[in-house]
């Protein structure tokens, strides 16, 4: 399974069990648009929106849980700078603003 998240605390992990490299923007581009990924459902649609918009990609994707097994692949989005989530949908100049890091977690 591929899953796509933000900001999420790798306390949900055990030491050992995971892999982490961090992406460029390019790589985290061409990475989601491989294939269809899961959003995970904890997380509000509007932050996958905003992804897109500052990859300038659709991803391709359903909603779910992300039940993490061996061999699984995961795109963790740190944001940063975003205004308070009352305010989504962001516009272009919020998402421009802030900063996104992309970490891909490898489950082995």
């Amino acid at each position: 399974m591929r899953g796509l998240t933000v900001n999420s605390s790798l306390d949900y992990f055990s030491d050992g069990h995971f892999a982490l490299e961090t992406f460029t923007e390019g790589e985290a581009e061409k990475w989601l648009s491989e294939g269809l990924v899961r959003w995970s459902a904890l997380d509000p649609l509007f932050f996958c929106e905003a992804i897109e918009q500052k990859l300038g990609i659709t991803i391709q994707k359903e909603e779910g849980i992300l039940p993490l097994n061996s061999g699984d692949q995961c795109m963790v989005v740190g944001i940063k700078g975003l205004p308070d989530e009352s305010q989504a949908p962001f516009t272009v100049e919020q998402i421009d603003s802030a900063t996104f890091t992309f970490r891909l977690l490898r489950i082995k």
